[in-house]
């Protein structure tokens, strides 16, 4: 049985790689009236697509990390504000196949905001983020 009362995304933030999701997402959630989960890319809309299409090095790793299930997705959002924005930030989004589709379905009203980058610089940003040590570096940090 599904809670009503649960309060879901009303806007999704998909992506080309490399774009300035990760930016905007630490940004949106230091605002006091905007609701994003601790976990950004929640893939759910996406997991079928990626479990089919994405066979890279680190997809073992990442497939523990996809929400899977409606119930686990709804329960994502139970600390949600009735009166905030609510977001989910997952890039993939914009290019799984049946994910236009599964939103609709669910969110029916959402709205969807899609940031893309010039090729050519974004494959040069890939490179620089493929060469370099992981960090755990945040941008937008609080003055």
């Amino acid at each position: 049985m599904r809670d009503s009362t649960l309060k879901l995304p009303n806007f999704v933030c998909v992506g080309a790689g490399k774009s300035g999701t990760t930016t905007l997402y630490h940004c949106l959630r230091q605002h006091p009236d905007v609701f994003l989960p601790q976990q950004k890319e929640l893939q759910y809309f996406a997991w079928p697509d990626l479990e089919r299409f994405n066979n890279g090095p680190g997809t073992a790793r990442s497939r523990d990390d996809w929400v899977k299930t409606e119930n686990a997705y709804r329960a994502t959002y139970a600390g949600a504000p009735q009166d905030a924005a609510v977001g989910d930030i997952s890039p993939t989004y914009l290019h799984a196949p049946g994910a236009p589709e599964r939103i609709a379905a669910l969110l029916r009203d959402v709205r969807i905001i899609i940031m893309l980058r010039d090729p050519v610089e974004k494959v040069i940003s890939q490179y620089g983020h493929l060469q370099r040590p992981k960090t755990n570096l945040r941008a937008c940090h609080a003055a």
